[in-house]
């Protein structure tokens, strides 16, 4: 095994860059190169010197100059596009030419041991750049918008391949910064040419924001438009109502109403939004006692028979529901007599038990 050290200079607001590049070398090496007998290790200078933050170059000349390392990358610029002229700069006219490597875009790397380079490679794009494009583009600050523009646009294009999945993604963010209008988004992620990759990846960001109050909002008008596509959010709908809060109840009896009604989409989210009904309950108990009796008048197989997934006749959110609605609210007895009938006939799991609980009162 030939190791081959690779020493990656950088700016000192690219260390995120840094970081990732390393990452990546990291990988293909694991996956590519040990195959071919390569052993390449980055590192960098909080490596050579840890806890120094940016030693003067006189220290880290010689460890660019050992004869290990082989291949230098020098970041000079961060992904806002900023040329540094600090000590980086000045660093690069110490290197030997041919170890110089300016790597402007990372889309997988290679090794060509007659030049001696790392180098970056079209045929690996798809791979790493729904990967790498989110993870820079959405520090880009809102006055530089319109400057990605033509970025944006080529991704766009590419919308059917798995750079749709990228595209999709950061549009979304730009959404939730406030970036990129409603409009937009709901016609980026209604795009019938739009992988569907990029539409599950749209949802769980929006379904995972819905946890903090300043984006529910914003996050439940996009949605909403996301679950009129069944086929592409089938199995996928759990998590919105995994992180929603039971103080914004009202705002989702839309939502549980048009899942509940859609059994190509509802099966493995029913659990879970018998489980957020009970976490509602001090909330609008009334509210979520309708929304129960929805759910119940609405029961299917996938009630009982999912692989995978735990079946909502494993909740004891309905026993919990309906027993406080006859603790507090008695003039709803004869509804909640109806809930109770209707688990008794779907031979809900803990019903007996509840009934024998009654019987000794």
């Amino acid at each position: 095994m030939k190791e081959i050290k690779v020493f990656i200079g950088y700016a000192s607001d690219a260390e995120a860059e840094c970081d990732f590049i390393k990452k990546i070398i990291q990988e293909e090496t694991d996956n590519h190169f040990s195959e071919d007998g390569y052993n390449f290790k980055p590192f960098c200078w909080k490596d050579v010197l840890p806890g120094l933050g940016h030693p003067q170059k006189e220290k880290i000349d010689p460890n660019i100059i050992d004869p290990n390392c082989r291949l230098v990358i020098i970041l000079l610029k961060n992904i806002m596009g900023t040329v540094r002229r600090d000590k980086s700069s000045e660093i690069i006219e110490n290197f030997n030419e041919e170890a110089k490597t300016f790597v402007k875009h990372v889309r997988g790397i290679i090794y060509d041991e007659n030049t001696n380079h790392l180098i970056v490679t079209k045929d690996l794009l798809e791979e790493r750049m729904n990967e790498i494009i989110p993870h820079f583009l959405q520090y880009v600050p809102k006055d530089k918008f319109i400057e990605l523009q033509e970025v944006l646009t080529k991704m766009k294009a590419e919308r059917k391949t798995k750079l749709g999945e990228a595209y999709a993604l950061i549009m979304t963010i730009y959404y939730l910064r406030g970036i990129c209008s409603e409009e937009i988004l709901i016609e980026v992620l209604n795009d019938k040419q739009l992988i569907d990759e990029g539409k599950e990846e749209s949802f769980k960001l929006l379904a995972n924001q819905v946890r903090f109050e300043e984006n529910v909002d914003k996050c439940l008008k996009i949605i909403i438009n996301l679950l009129e596509q069944e086929d592409v959010l089938k199995g996928k709908v759990s998590i919105l109502f995994m992180q929603a809060r039971p103080e914004d109840l009202k705002k989702f009896v839309p939502i549980v109403k048009k899942v509940i009604e859609k059994p190509h989409l509802r099966g493995e989210a029913l659990y879970y939004i018998l489980e957020y009904l009970e976490k509602s309950i001090l909330i609008d108990p009334l509210e979520t006692f309708s929304l129960l009796e929805n759910n119940l008048a609405n029961a299917g197989d996938d009630f009982y028979n999912l692989r995978d997934f735990i079946p909502a006749s494993h909740s004891r959110a309905p026993l919990n529901i309906i027993n406080t609605i006859f603790e507090c609210y008695p003039e709803q007895e004869n509804r909640a007599l109806e809930a109770l009938d209707k688990l008794i006939e779907l031979r809900w799991e803990g019903v007996d038990e509840y009934l024998y609980a009654l019987d000794r009162l």
